[in-house]
């Protein structure tokens, strides 16, 4: 069973910017010698989009014929060589330190014997200081217990207003 859809004119599309009465308008502008930017400024659209509606129907078809072309003709994508980035960088500029040519993923390929930062959100970080974090929360929690019940209540849905902190 096949479903049918409405099929609306450009009126009764809600979607559309531009109806018919306005696309023949553009074209007569465009006749009288007036610019893509200065219609499009008038209608709220982009120059593109005047265009777009300038274009006859053969020339909209080899347009989308010659963007199929440049697809299928298009060449594998290249992988970017950051070695050559930075010698180019570094003889442009050479008050530019080494460190700072680097990405933060390049930085440790390059510098095995680098420092690493250590995150709070490591899960080493939390295992190893376990104690220490579970104290500060109940410190917390005993310091802001009216806060909480009031924000627990909240989520619940019992109360309308958020509660502010104080």
């Amino acid at each position: 069973m096949e479903i049918r859809f409405p099929r609306y004119t450009r009126a009764e599309n809600l979607a559309c910017k531009l109806l018919d009465d306005d696309i023949l308008d553009i074209q007569e502008r465009h006749k009288n010698g007036e610019s893509h930017a200065s219609i499009a400024r008038d209608y709220k659209v982009t120059p593109q989009a005047i265009y777009y509606w300038l274009l006859t129907p053969e020339q909209k078809r080899r347009k989308l014929e010659m963007a199929y072309e440049r697809e299928r003709n298009r060449e594998p994508r290249i992988d970017f060589n950051y070695d050559a980035y930075r010698e180019r960088k570094k003889k442009l500029h050479p008050e530019i330190k080494e460190y700072e040519l680097k990405t933060a993923l390049n930085y440790k390929k390059y510098n095995p014997n680098a420092k690493e930062v250590k995150k709070r959100s490591d899960k080493k970080y939390t295992e190893k200081n376990r104690e220490i974090i579970y104290k500060k929360n109940l410190e917390y929690r005993k310091k802001h217990r009216e806060y909480l019940r009031q924000m627990a209540e909240w989520y619940r849905g019992q109360r309308k207003i958020k509660p502010t902190f104080q």
